[in-house]
Parts: C-alpha cells; sequence; structure tokens
C-alpha cells in the first residue's frame, strides 16, 4: 500500500463540478462564489451530468464511458472534455498551487499515521464508513462493486473536492494497473479560509508571514519534539516556546499532548502546508505575523 498527494488536475476539476453542483458545504462557499464570478454567474456546466459518476471516464480509461448520458445530454465526449478543460481554467488553476500543497499535507500526515498506527489505523481515516476486516475493506463507492486486487496493491490519494459521501476507485478493472482508491480529504474551516484566501502571485518567505521565531519553530516541527528539545535547537527559553507554540496551536498549526511529564508538539496539516507554503501561496492567519 501506498500514498500519493493526488491523481491530478483532471481529477480535481471533476470532483469540483460536483462540489459546485451540490454546493451543500460551508468549507466551499468562498470558492463557489469565487468559482460563480469567475464562470460569469451562468448556470452550473453540465447541468444534465452528475460530474461523479457521470465523468469517471476522464480519469479511468476502465471505466465506461456513461453513453447513454451523453446522449441524453446532447454531448460528444470531446465537447465534454472541452467544457472540463474551461472549468478548470476558470475555476481550478487560479487556486492550483494551494490545492496542491493542502493534498500533499494530507498525504504526509496520512503516511504518519501508516508509519506508527500501521494499515488499519489508515484505513479508518479513509472515509467514516470505512471497515476493514483483513483481508477485506468495505466502503462507500460511488459505483457498487467488488474490487479484486490480485496482488497489485492499492494507492490511496487524497482529494480536497471529492464529495464527502463517496470514493472513487480509479484503474480497478485494468489487469496491469494498481489501483487507486480516491478519498474525501476537505478542509476544516482554518484551511479553508487559507485555500481560497489571496492568490498566487508574489511569493514570501515564511519569515516574513509568522516571525523568525515562530518560523524556526515550525521548521523545527518537521519531526515531533518536546518543549526543551525545542528550546536547545531555536535557542531560547522553555518559557519563550511555550508562549509561541501557545499561538501557533491556538492558530490551528501545531498540536500539543501531554506523555507523562513530557510535552510533545507536531505539526497539523494545516501547519505542514504552511511549511509547505514558501511555495504554495498558503497565507497564515493574521495573528501570527508578529
Amino acid at each position: 500500500m501506498s500514498l500519493v498527494s493526488t491523481i491530478g488536475p483532471i481529477a480535481e476539476t471533476v470532483f469540483a463540478m460536483e462540489a459546485l453542483v451540490r454546493g451543500d458545504s460551508i468549507v466551499f462557499s468562498e470558492w463557489h462564489r469565487q468559482a460563480r464570478l469567475a464562470l460569469g454567474g451562468g448556470p452550473t456546466p453540465l447541468t444534465d451530468l452528475r460530474p461523479v459518476p457521470d465523468l469517471l471516464w476522464l480519469l479511468d480509461r476502465s471505466a465506461p464511458a456513461e453513453e447513454h448520458r451523453l446522449r441524453r445530454a446532447g454531448m460528444t465526449r470531446q465537447q465534454v472534455a472541452a467544457v472540463v478543460h474551461e472549468f478548470h481554467r476558470l475555476a481550478v488553476a487560479p487556486t492550483w498551487r494551494r490545492v496542491r500543497s493542502y493534498l500533499k499535507a494530507e498525504r504526509d500526515v496520512r503516511a504518519r499515521i501508516l508509519t506508527t498506527g500501521g494499515i488499519g489505523r489508515l484505513l479508518a481515516t479513509v472515509h467514516p464508513k470505512a471497515q476493514w476486516r483483513a483481508p477485506t475493506l468495505t466502503l462507500p463507492l460511488e459505483r457498487h462493486e467488488e474490487v479484486r486486487l490480485g496482488g497489485r496493491g492499492l494507492v490511496l490519494a487524497p482529494s480536497l473536492f471529492l464529495p464527502g459521501r463517496t470514493c472513487v476507485v480509479v484503474g480497478a478493472h485494468t489487469p496491469a494497473a494498481t489501483p487507486i482508491l480516491v478519498f474525501p480529504a476537505p478542509p476544516n474551516r482554518a484551511s479553508a479560509r487559507l485555500l481560497w484566501a489571496g492568490d498566487d502571485q508574489g511569493q514570501q518567505a515564511l519569515p516574513a508571514l509568522i516571525g523568525r521565531t515562530r518560523a524556526a519553530l515550525l521548521e523545527a516541527l518537521t519531526e515531533t519534539r518536546t518543549t526543551g528539545e525545542l528550546a536547545v535547537r531555536i535557542g531560547i527559553s522553555a518559557a519563550g516556546v511555550s508562549q509561541h507554540t501557545s499561538v501557533l496551536r491556538q492558530a490551528g498549526l501545531i498540536t500539543t499532548r501531554r506523555s507523562r511529564n513530557t510535552v510533545l508538539h507536531s505539526l497539523t496539516t494545516l501547519g505542514i502546508a504552511l511549511l509547505d507554503g514558501n511555495t504554495s501561496g498558503f497565507r497564515p492567519p493574521a495573528e501570527l505575523g508578529a
């Protein structure tokens, strides 16, 4: 079993079209506003089709094209592909670097879970309805089917836009391919604010965003560390570390837990994304710029 950050912009675009159709999640409300503005305020593209599952053939050559649905909508495959490409250009591409950074952070968090907790704990994070009873994994798939891996392995990929009610398997029926399980990884409200705020123009160094000391603390937390270890590594007092980690924790960038008499600090998904944000365009909450 392995993890990737994304199966690519086409997949996220198809899932984003579904998210726009549904329009029922508050964490996407700002993106909905921006997307509809970019699309000219007109009707949702492909109103006669549901992107998931009707367009999954764009992602998976082994999946059948919904020919009867295309005929009903009066569209050819080429016309559908052109609409998806234009939707990507207008509604997904402007934030793609931040989306990709977010998904990379999600992958890194899941990789840590796999390392520390094993396959069972990892699969429990894929979906609230996931049931793992080795060697069988039961999930709410968009297409009700039984997938036999037959020694091919399985790749897990998070998706920002995939609706939370379902998972999608890509490549299940291509004999030589390793199936990819795409699972929903929607942002929380703090992550959503960073995802949809600003633009991707102009990159700022992390210290300029949150201050040199807090930037150094985040960089030191690529591994879980104690307050004392951070104090030695950064060269400030333990009390100073506690003050800065309190701010970082309140901003949702780190978590703190106690193990007996030791306080351990770790990066959150949002913290990982911000740390990678020197090249991704993520911006921290205003209160961190001190």
